[in-house]
């Protein structure tokens, strides 16, 4: 969750800050979060389905970052 949540936002962040690098963070974060998951399920610390669980809620908190950040400014 927090991979998602954390990570997605800072990459938010940075894409607006600096769009260069856009590109690279909309392909690397997602790869970077599901990889988190993966060795989480791998080394037997979660079930998968607390991983997509995760996955869901840190969408959600992502997607609430994001509508605070561009409620009162739109886009960039």
């Amino acid at each position: 969750m927090a991979a998602v949540a954390i990570y997605g936002m800072t990459a938010v962040v940075a894409a607006r800050l600096w769009p260069r690098l856009a590109g690279p963070a909309a392909m690397g974060i997602p790869v970077l979060a599901l990889l988190i998951g993966v060795s989480r399920v791998y080394l037997g610390a979660h079930w998968p389905t607390d991983v997509l669980a995760g996955f869901a809620a840190g969408a959600f908190l992502l997607s609430g970052g994001v509508y605070v950040l561009y409620r009162d400014h739109g886009a960039p």
